[in-house]
């Protein structure tokens, strides 16, 4: 669930988004910057962290990464 986020695409109607689980792309990415401004970060966890950041914007670059097509 990490790398994606199910944005709801419906035809002539404009709701509000709301995510249904909680961690999701945002989540991750939000995470990963927290563990990488952290001070007490490990370089190793440091050098993780930004190789998911930099996946997960990637994900979120996708269509298909980021939306579910309602009819």
């Amino acid at each position: 669930q990490w790398h994606y986020i199910n944005v709801l695409i419906q035809r002539g109607n404009n709701r509000t988004f709301r995510p249904k689980s909680k961690e999701q792309v945002i989540w991750a990415i939000q995470q990963s910057i927290a563990v990488l401004s952290n001070p007490e970060t490990t370089s190793v966890e440091k050098g993780l962290f930004l190789q998911f950041l930099i996946h997960f914007v990637g994900d979120i670059h996708q269509p298909l990464h980021c939306a579910s097509l309602i009819s």
